[in-house]
């Protein structure tokens, strides 16, 4: 690891625990970052990340200017697992030194992001507080694209080099995904892509579904007013030489399904006689929300600025009384934030989990709208309808998140070891199989 990235990263003085969040800056550039990852971005002390072009990490540098690319970290004779490695210890050694770190990956941060994911579990082990928030995918961005509703038929999310070396059951009667066509068989930080690997790809798939099966080449749009692209072919089509080397390194390979399942009729007929849902609870109808100013202002800020959401789960009531709120609006607000919170240690919760299912879950915890029938708001109090493209008012400005001077240059980052610039017009380099989300 250079040593610009391994230097001692400990805020002089600092008696605060560091923290760790991990957010994902989506496909294209700009448009997909979230108002919640925006507002960790500014807040950070420190951000690092991982992006796909050069506008991404203009837009994280205007939001943070200290904010280092953790790009230069690759080689072209270094195994990628080391690289994540040191990816990941960057992130962790700022945070051990008391910092409010940020670590910003391409796509979504939960997919194909291998030191992301070595962070928070290092995180997890040593007792910092560390999360992951949502980003937009390249899956998000292909069904929108093309149209595809997963819900209709299932879907199937394969990894190109995993469905070969584990010879993964290819569901073809649902709509399949599959990821990392470029990069098929790849370990090192490639340059091209590999000729036998994809010949080994697509002869698997045309054995299941037939030279003549329809199928979707599939880039998302990464500059703000792109299109993305696609080319639809038979899969035969990849036994040309030139047309199996011409697969962008960064894209995705949709197959729709080759059959329909026909419907089991006593299944059905059964759940059509199955007693309706009890009323309340999950089973009923979600009742438009009518917000009041103070009760919008506030949950715009606990959305967009880290300080006051995380004195919100310290918290709840003593951030709640410092807002005019009625008597319902904050008995709501209270039953929500007493729901127990998802520790990284507990794993996905599954529906039928005794702990999570509605009939066992305190009413007052489901995060529910509001029903105006059982939770009336103070009719003293009439909210007032709030035009959505207005920026929030009423924030308490001693609980703004501090902004980094824009004049500060970032720290420890040695000038020799920055990644050269990526021209932003040029074809998006997709070269990581692992921060491709």
């Amino acid at each position: 690891m250079p040593d610009s990235l391994m230097r001692d990263t400990t805020v002089p003085g600092a008696v605060r625990q560091g923290r760790l969040t991990i957010v994902g800056s989506g496909i294209k550039s700009i448009a997909h970052l979230t108002r919640e990852a925006i507002g960790h971005i500014r807040a950070a002390d420190i951000v690092f990340h991982a992006t796909a072009d050069a506008i991404s990490e203009a837009d994280i540098r205007a939001l943070n200017p200290n904010a280092v690319n953790l790009t230069g970290l690759y080689g072209s004779d270094k195994h990628r697992a080391a690289t994540y490695a040191d990816m990941a210890e960057a992130m962790l050694a700022a945070a051990r030194g008391g910092r409010e770190v940020v670590g910003v990956f391409y796509g979504h941060p939960g997919w194909f992001v291998d030191p992301a994911k070595k962070a928070l579990e290092i995180a997890d082990r040593e007792g910092i507080p560390a999360r992951m928030l949502p980003g937009i995918s390249s899956v998000d961005c292909l069904l929108a694209d093309l149209r595809v509703d997963p819900c209709v038929e299932g879907c199937q999310i394969l990894d190109a080099t995993d469905l070969l070396v584990r010879h993964r059951p290819v569901v073809t009667a649902n709509h399949v995904v599959i990821l990392q066509v470029g990069l098929v068989g790849t370990e090192m930080r490639p340059v091209g892509g590999s000729r036998p690997a994809r010949t080994m790809l697509l002869e698997r798939l045309i054995s299941l579904y037939g030279a003549g099966h329809p199928s979707v080449l599939y880039v998302g749009a990464v500059q703000p007013g792109a299109e993305a692209r696609t080319w639809r072919r038979p899969l035969g089509a990849y036994r040309d030489d030139s047309t199996l080397m011409s697969i962008p390194l960064g894209s995705t390979l949709y197959l729709p399904p080759r059959e329909r399942l026909e419907e089991d009729q006593s299944v059905r007929e059964a759940l059509r006689q199955a007693p309706p849902a009890p009323a309340g609870g999950m089973g009923r109808p979600a009742a438009a929300p009518v917000l009041s100013a103070g009760l919008y202002d506030l949950l715009f800020a606990l959305a967009t600025d880290p300080a006051q959401a995380e004195a919100f789960r310290a918290d709840p009531g003593a951030v709640l009384a410092r807002h005019g709120l009625t008597e319902g609006e904050r008995a709501v607000l209270l039953g929500r934030a007493a729901a127990p919170a998802i520790r990284a240690e507990d794993g996905p919760q599954h529906v039928d989990d005794p702990a999570t299912t509605p009939e066992e879950t305190d009413p007052a915890a489901e995060p529910q709208h509001v029903d105006p029938e059982t939770e009336p708001l103070d009719p003293a109090r009439e909210p007032q309808h709030i035009d959505p493209a207005r920026e929030p008012q009423h924030i308490d400005p001693a609980r703004e998140p501090q902004h980094v001077d824009p004049a500060r240059e970032p720290q420890h980052i040695d000038p020799a070891r920055e990644p050269q610039h990526i021209d932003p017009m040029r074809e998006p380099q997709h070269v990581d199989d692992e921060t491709t989300g």
